[in-house]
């Protein structure tokens, strides 16, 4: 019997083949075990709430130095949402259904907040708040601080967009340029996660319902959607995984692209909206302006765009980081030339749309609030990229780009297109001029047609005839010749088509008023000899929060505004005693419209026709004791004077009549003129 060795143990331990090497046991296998999901899957520290804090707030910094700004445009979509609180539908006068607004879920959320009994200017600016709010969250939100660089990528992409100018004056510009952002944002920071080869269709249906509203926000949102489907395609490369996953992204889009057509054709009875028949006219000239819009709104940009060429440069040419070699899979190597691809798919094909249509003719380019959540996340990736090849980013890297960031701001507070939402404040003429007409004649209903289609029929909520075609279906769908060769969504007009619809008044320009015309109607009205036989101008103040005043061509005969006839009576409305060009109405100490008449300025009418007679005029007035005098039209023969009540014999013809207060001013309301027999 062999003697064992001292000190081993009495059981025998089994015999293994010398070569085998010892491994441990493999670890089970899961659905994501080709590689680690993206760090953190989203920026939930309380690091990365205090970027997204601190960020917001330079937003609100930046957007208050733009107020009141508000579009025009944006009171159009609110007269929308207000007709549709009051029971009167998707529409911009009773009886007619056309689609002027672009921005359907915009509208549909401004009502639901004006419901709620907030104030629809406010509710608009409360939306566009929670936009840009939610878009810059979204940056930070998918740039976790727990990764390479630490908190500087998800600071830097959410300061960039917090300081660009488009975002900040569309805050609280009143379109939906803010749901746009948010939308787009949290569709692509939940889409990068599609590029993880462990993604399945499920990850999908948050970006992809997304995606969706974004359709639905804008008519042209289908082009981002569709992008940002594409540009998962075109990340992951052509594979039956990665086809499953771009089908389920674009259900969405697909779907509420398909529903909203369907409403418009139930609603509408049209394929197209009827905003886009005004603003798309595919040219060359449209073309040129597009680009040179782009291009402009490129060089506001130029710190942001420099920085992120630069940072994915270095970062292409380092080879793979230390930090990520040990990993491997999609995180590693493979996943950031994934996530750039991913990025600029989209910003190229919204670049290329805004070109093709002619860019937007708004303050603060418009268009660039999608480039610039597009920027970004560029910037913040290209940071991600740059800073994984380092251990721990340097004292002058960080002060590189806040030296960036504070040039980009520097040049957005410079840009002149941004410049102009600090000077644009007609708007709120238009607010003072459609209260007036509210107050003065909104028991009368008179049809007012319209340049500014957005303030005056906002406020005055009168019935309304958009001149430059936008709510307007025959105009839309009778474009003049040359169309697309004008300025974007100003070409259309048709003065006989405007005059054949008899308004009561006609507002040419701005709220203000013109005597001559700015755009195609009201140029044509004007060089028109019935329409200066029929109208005539009248200048109308408001006071209501302010004094304002509008020259607005007035019918003369006729309508619920003009001078009203029956056999042996007629009727002069006080506001048609404005031949004096100093005449002003306004509304009287008990809240009628009349005309003001001093001793300086009397109201005056030139050219009333009478048939032959005797006739009694008697002046309705809020002051007693004014003085009336009639004159044969053409000759200085007096027919008539007194205060208050005459009589005169005319042979047939014109006369003059003329008001003046015996003292002080008078408000004279109307005057009554009957023949006797």
């Amino acid at each position: 019997m062999k003697r064992r060795a001292r000190g081993s143990s009495p059981i025998a331990a089994p015999r293994t083949p010398a070569a085998a090497p010892h491994t441990p046991p493999a670890a089970p296998r899961t659905p994501a075990a080709t590689g680690p999901r993206h760090p953190a899957r989203g920026n939930l520290t309380g690091l990365g709430l205090c970027i997204g804090a601190l960020a917001i707030a330079a937003l609100v910094l930046q957007a208050r130095t733009y107020l009141p700004f508000i579009a025009d445009d944006a009171l159009i979509s609110l007269r929308y949402a207000e007709r549709l609180l009051h029971g009167h539908g998707l529409t911009w006068n009773d009886g007619e259904r056309v689609e002027g607004y672009s921005n359907l879920l915009w509208v549909l959320l401004c009502a639901a907040l004006g419901r709620a009994g907030i104030d629809l200017v406010a509710a608009a600016r409360l939306l566009g708040f929670a936009g840009s709010a939610a878009a810059i969250a979204a940056v930070a939100w998918a740039f976790p601080t727990v990764a390479a660089g630490g908190a500087l990528p998800a600071a830097a992409g959410a300061l960039a967009l917090a300081l660009a100018s488009p975002v900040a004056v569309w805050t609280i510009g009143g379109l939906e340029s803010p749901l746009v952002a948010g939308l787009l944002a949290w569709s692509v920071a939940l889409a990068l996660e599609l590029l993880r080869d462990g993604a399945t269709r499920r990850d999908a249906f948050a970006p992809s319902l997304l995606l969706g509203l974004l359709c639905v926000t804008r008519p042209d949102g289908f082009v981002l959607a569709f992008a940002v489907c594409g540009a998962l395609l075109a990340a992951r490369g052509v594979s039956k995984p990665a086809l499953g996953l771009v089908a389920a992204l674009a259900a969405g889009p697909v779907i509420c692209s398909a529903g909203q057509l369907a409403f418009r054709l139930a609603y509408y009875g049209d394929w197209i909206a009827n905003s886009a028949r005004v603003k798309l006219a595919f040219s060359a000239t449209h073309v040129r302006s597009g680009a040179l819009y782009v291009i402009d709104g490129l060089v506001a940009f130029a710190p942001l765009l420099i920085g992120v060429i630069a940072a994915l440069a270095a970062g292409r040419g380092g080879g793979e980081p230390p930090a990520r070699r040990a990993q491997g899979g999609p995180d590693g190597a493979m996943e950031r030339p994934r996530r750039v691809r991913f990025l600029l798919v989209p910003l190229a094909a919204w670049t290329a749309v805004v070109i093709l249509v002619g860019g937007d003719p708004f303050p603060a380019r418009r268009f660039f609030v999608p480039l610039a959540v597009l920027f970004a996340f560029l910037a913040a990736e290209a940071l991600r990229t740059l800073l994984e090849h380092r251990r721990k980013p340097s004292v002058v890297f960080v002060a590189g780009v806040a030296l960036a960031l504070a040039a980009f701001a520097a040049l957005q507070l410079a840009d002149p297109a941004a410049g102009r939402a600090r000077l644009e404040r007609w708007e709120w003429d238009g607010e003072v001029i459609g209260r007036f007409l509210h107050r003065a004649f909104a028991d009368r209903a008179p049809r007012i047609a319209v340049d500014p289609a957005g303030c005056v029929p906002y406020w005055s909520e009168l019935p309304a005839i958009d001149m430059l075609g936008l709510n307007d279906r025959w105009l839309a769908h009778h474009p003049p010749p040359g169309f697309g060769s004008g300025r974007m969504g100003h070409e259309l007009g048709n003065g006989r088509y405007v005059l054949s619809r008899a308004p009561d008044m006609v507002l040419l320009c701005v709220p203000t008023g013109s005597d001559t015309g700015c755009f195609l109607s009201g140029k044509q009205l004007v060089a028109e000899p019935t329409f200066r036989s029929r109208y005539a101008l009248v200048t109308y103040e408001g006071d209501e929060p302010r004094r304002v005043q509008s020259r607005i061509w007035t019918r003369r005969e006729g309508g619920v505004l003009g001078i009203g006839r029956a056999p042996d009576r007629v009727s002069v409305p006080g506001w048609q005693l404005a031949s004096n060009p100093a005449s002003v109405t306004r509304l009287d100490p008990a809240g009628r419209p009349a005309v003001l008449a001093t001793r300086e300025a009397p109201a005056l009418l030139l050219g009333l026709t009478l048939p032959a007679g005797r006739w009694r005029l008697s002046v309705e007035s809020e002051t007693p004791g004014v003085r009336v005098e009639v004159r044969a039209s053409g000759s200085a023969q007096v027919l008539g004077s007194g205060t208050d009540t005459f009589e005169f014999t005319l042979s047939g013809g014109a006369v003059d009549v003329g008001v003046s207060p015996v003292a002080g001013e008078a408000f004279v309301r109307a005057l009554e003129l009957v023949r006797g027999r």
